[in-house]
């Protein structure tokens, strides 16, 4: 013979444990990666203008021969000489303005 008291307090139990855990899991963020807000403005050696809005946190972004940056977001910006983010040049903090005697080809923004 079943006890129905029993299951009954087994279902409440894994009631309440399954609704804890999707209270935890949707009070949590879905995601990991982090953005920057604001946008990052840049003028290349040929006169162009250039944004990166809302930008990727610890991502290398490539400019195109940036001779001129306006750092718009909440992070700070490294510039660096090369493409691959390896050479670094500089690190803007949030509103700070740049310009380089050389043209400059990442960014990577990090808090």
């Amino acid at each position: 013979m079943i006890n129905t008291r029993t299951s009954v307090a087994r279902l409440g139990r894994m009631a309440l444990t399954t609704g804890t855990a999707f209270a935890l899991l949707t009070a949590l963020p879905m995601s990991s990666a982090q953005a920057a807000t604001g946008s990052f403005d840049y003028q290349s050696a040929t006169g162009e203008s250039f944004q990166i809005t809302d930008p990727n946190s610890d991502t290398c972004y490539s400019l195109t021969e940036a001779v001129g940056t306006s750092n718009g977001t909440d992070e700070r910006a490294t510039i660096y000489s090369d493409a691959n983010c390896e050479q670094e040049t500089v690190t803007l903090t949030p509103g700070q303005v740049s310009t380089f005697g050389a043209p400059q080809h990442g960014v990577r923004f990090s808090s």
